[in-house]
């Protein structure tokens, strides 16, 4: 027997630790045909490490070292480990690169993912969100809970939005997308607006059902909104009505008792009641007899059922006191557009508007103008914006006043602003008030 078959039957093997599956083997080193020393093999089979690993070593104590490190992985991992694949290891390990310049952790990545790539409410797609949440809103209309215009308008608007989107998943859908669908329409701004409001109440309803991790809309900021929305109420000056142009407005609607809106336009001028609050609006709510007069308006008729007492100014009910039917509905509104033709012909016969080149008449109406006018008055009348926002039937705030209602008015034009009386001869046809 050779020197070199001498030398290798004295090389060592051994399991280390004891019992591990984890062994140790010496190794002769070999250059250029040359045999000098050892050095030591820690092998870890396949069945431990889920794939076969060998490492060489100089030393025996930094083998055994080595050795036991991956003994104790193996040992606290457990099948866990050992079930992830060689190639989901290399992922792992490119995944690691990736993200420890950003300093996010493997879990944290994970976490992430699965939060937002497996939402926990399930998979939805954006039709199957709409049409849950008509059913859901068709549901309150049943209960009395919201009106049938705000069912129809959300229906509409909710389904406009599925048409574009509706075969995507609810979970990826952008910001982005949304704004390039919202600049598409070229509508005013308010129009917009309402999109806007129906998309992102869609998405909060998504978020707090789990079918998505987060609501997109609410990155959309002020810079967005000027953008998308150019020219909206809150970058223009109220429209209001001059002392003399309400006036004239009253006279001629009181003039016509046929078009049955002179209760009406006393009430959105002098107690700042909304138009849909008055199509809905009975006799019963106009407080004439009570000592102050006073407007209920009630949930059964209050935007978003924000229920409010309006006192009624001396003048309006100088006004009120004239018209010769308080009974029923403050003012007709037989079809869906009935209130808006009657209310047409009215501004027509005030002299809201003007003939254009063809001898066509175009109307000058701002549809919002006399609730502003309300406002503005009211404010430069009294001082007090959180007053006058409570009687428009705003939030605890006095920010959609400062954005919408206030205009440039003076206290001493607030004070003939309320001070617009009936003329003599509709004062000497008073009957006697109806108490409700």
């Amino acid at each position: 027997m050779g020197a070199s078959s001498s030398k290798a039957a004295k090389l060592k093997s051994w399991e280390h630790p004891l019992k591990s599956g984890i062994w140790i083997s010496e190794v002769i080193n070999r250059s250029d045909g040359a045999s000098y020393g050892v050095s030591y093999r820690v092998s870890i089979p396949a069945k431990l490490a889920g794939v076969r690993k060998r490492q060489n070593f100089a030393k025996k104590l930094d083998a055994e070292d080595f050795a036991e490190r991956e003994n104790e992985t193996i040992r606290k991992h457990g099948q866990d480990f050992l079930s992830i694949t060689p190639a989901e290891r290399r992922e792992i390990a490119s995944a690691v690169e990736l993200l420890r310049p950003a300093g996010i952790g493997i879990m944290e990545a994970a976490s992430f993912a699965l939060k937002h790539m497996r939402p926990a409410g399930g998979e939805k797609t954006i039709n199957q969100l709409t049409d849950e949440m008509i059913a859901m809103k068709r549901s309150w209309l049943e209960k009395n809970v919201i009106r049938e215009r705000s069912f129809r308008d959300f229906r509409t608007r909710a389904t406009k939005f599925a048409e574009i989107f509706g075969s995507q998943p609810v979970k990826g859908v952008t910001l982005e997308e949304i704004k390039v669908w919202l600049k598409s329409f070229g509508l005013r701004s308010r129009s917009v607006k309402n999109y806007r409001m129906v998309v992102g109440e869609l998405l909060k309803y998504a978020k707090q059902k789990s079918y998505r991790a987060d609501n997109p809309m609410e990155g959309f900021t002020r810079e967005d909104k000027h953008e998308i929305e150019p020219g909206g109420d809150d970058q223009r000056e109220p429209s209001i009505l001059s002392v003399t142009e309400a006036e004239r407005l009253l006279r001629t609607a009181y003039a016509h008792p046929e078009l049955d809106l002179g209760a009406a336009i006393t009430l959105a001028l002098f107690c700042g009641i909304r138009t849909e609050e008055i199509k809905r609006m009975d006799w019963a709510a106009v407080r004439l007899g009570e000592q102050p007069s006073f407007v209920k308006i009630g949930r059964e008729i209050a935007k978003k059922r924000r229920i409010r007492n309006v006192e009624i100014p001396a003048n309006a009910q100088a006004w009120l006191s004239t018209w010769p039917n308080r009974i029923g509905r403050v003012a007709k509104n037989t079809y869906v557009t009935d209130y808006v033709k009657r209310f047409a012909k009215l501004t027509k016969l005030a002299g809201f508007g003007r003939k254009d080149e063809n001898g066509e008449w175009v109307s000058t109406w701002d549809d919002n103008c006399m609730r502003h006018s309300f406002g503005s008055y009211m404010y430069s009348k009294t001082g007090d914006s959180m007053l006058t926002s409570g009687l428009l039937g705003h939030k605890a705030n006095d920010q959609v006043l400062f954005d919408h209602y206030r205009s440039l008015t003076t206290k001493a034009d607030a004070v003939k602003y309320f001070s617009i009386s009936p003329p003599i001869e509709l004062k000497s046809n008073v009957i006697s008030i109806h108490v409700a």
